[in-house]
């Protein structure tokens, strides 16, 4: 007789009183994930379990089988399997606890969608795509990969995370695992990141991970999902059937190039793929090192103010209504600004990471002018927005001095184009007052001032 579903763990010892289960990290389809301490290593760990009503004989029996493999996989960048047990009937895991969230909750701080720098990727994408390839050479895919798989430890290290839906790539589990998925209608992965072979029951390798692997760099660039949909089938139809959408044409600051990499990752077949996760990987950081895309942008309204907020990266913004590349010094931190080249107004957050769009949008009076980052080109203006708590109301926020004029270029200096109007009315002036006294002198007739001595005979 099955025992009845307790509601949580939390608060329990387990496993003859060694894990003691501290919180409820998660709970999604497949199971519940929580936080526990190890009292006999004497550190917290992660355990999870699948949910109850999975839990058939053929489930129960390829969980512990896979779970039992898995232990063996040692990679720097897999999180270690500690330990398997059961509790009230009901298989676990237990993982290595890393402290520092996940890709997700950097995508989304708060709930909020905060598109990341390209330039963050350089550090876990070849971490994610080494430990890939690795897991691809011992004949297992993950079969779901995303951001909230990825995991990092308190020195910025990521770690591929939850193997729950992985298999090995035996003939005889394939076939015994295909069947068993298919009479039960399962999707066998997330559908906002599930490779199109996948979805229509082809035969599998290690490249439908690279397909969900370009998913998860498209939504951490753009913090949203090249498909989307009202429900699980209507999204995994679009990633079986529809083109996905090309990077630059989300984000113009991206380059084409950059583009065309996530989408030969996202290519419906998978020989249109890169070989291996790491050649992939490879590629994108290529292209991210390309001058288009040192900063990026998503313009995120925000749904209570209706504020348009651009974010870049080491003061480098594009203003959030003509995507111009903005360079900011860190002294212009919380202050208003005027964009040189649309002119709207934008406020400078304190990090130097976003710039609000500020309503209505007017021209400077007195401006003063702001030193511009060496590392950009000629041309390119840098825009600055305030911090949160500065107001953005028409009476508040009126033109005075500390409104700041983004600068462009101007005979190879840095200066505003007010600046460089009235240098040139200056230079002009002078020109001219220089040719009148060069004329003026010019024509003076000579004046014999010597008196005139008088000879004598």
């Amino acid at each position: 007789m099955a025992l009845a579903l307790k509601p949580t763990w939390v608060g329990e010892k387990i496993a003859d009183g060694r894990y003691k289960i501290l919180a409820q990290l998660g709970e999604g389809g497949m199971g519940t994930v929580y936080r526990a301490y190890d009292t006999r290593l004497e550190t917290e760990v992660v355990l999870k379990c699948p949910r109850r009503d999975m839990l058939d004989p053929a489930f129960r029996t390829r969980f512990e089988r896979e779970i039992r493999s898995l232990v063996r996989l040692t990679h720097p960048h897999v999180v270690t399997l500690l330990d398997i047990g059961d509790h009230d009937d009901v298989p676990f895991v237990v993982m290595q606890y890393l402290g520092a969230g996940s890709l997700k909750s950097r995508i989304y701080p708060g709930g909020t969608p905060v598109p990341q720098p390209p330039r963050s990727l350089r550090k876990w994408l070849p971490q994610i795509a080494d430990a890939l390839d690795f897991v691809h050479q011992q004949q297992y895919v993950h079969r779901d990969v995303k951001p909230a798989n990825i995991l990092f430890d308190e020195q910025g290290n990521a770690f591929l995370s939850d193997f729950g839906l992985t298999r090995v790539l035996t003939e005889e589990s394939q076939r015994t695992e295909d069947q068993n998925l298919t009479q039960a209608g399962f999707l066998v992965g997330t559908a906002h990141y599930v490779a199109p072979e996948i979805v229509v029951g082809r035969e599998i390798d290690g490249r439908c991970d690279q397909y969900s692997l370009a998913v998860t760099i498209f939504e951490a660039l753009t913090a949203t999902l090249p498909f989307n949909g009202p429900t699980s089938s209507a999204i995994v139809v679009k990633h079986a059937r529809d083109p996905a959408p090309l990077l630059h044409e989300v984000l113009p600051s991206l380059s084409r190039e950059l583009s065309e990499v996530i989408a030969q990752g996202m290519a419906k077949h998978p020989r249109r793929r890169f070989h291996r996760c790491a050649d992939f990987a490879e590629a994108v950081l290529e292209h991210c090192r390309s001058p288009r895309s040192t900063s990026v942008t998503v313009n995120v309204p925000n749904p209570t103010s209706g504020e348009v907020t651009s974010h870049g990266v080491e003061g480098q913004i594009p203003c959030p209504k003509c995507q111009r590349i903005l360079a900011i010094e860190p002294k212009f931190a919380g202050r208003r600004g005027v964009c040189q080249y649309c002119r709207s107004r934008v406020r400078i957050a304190g990090d130097l990471n976003s710039l609000t769009l500020i309503m209505p949008q007017a021209a400077p009076t007195n401006a003063a002018v702001i030193a511009a980052n060496d590392t950009l080109p000629s041309g390119i203006q840098s825009r600055p927005s305030l911090p949160s708590g500065i107001s953005s109301s028409p009476l508040t926020d009126s033109l005075d001095d500390s409104v700041v004029t983004l600068e462009e270029r101007v005979f190879g200096l840095r200066i505003s184009r007010r600046t460089a109007t009235i240098m040139g009315v200056v230079l002009v002036m002078l020109c001219l007052l220089s040719v009148i006294f060069i004329t003026n002198y010019a024509s003076r007739e000579p004046v014999d001032d010597l008196p005139k001595v008088r000879s004598s005979d």
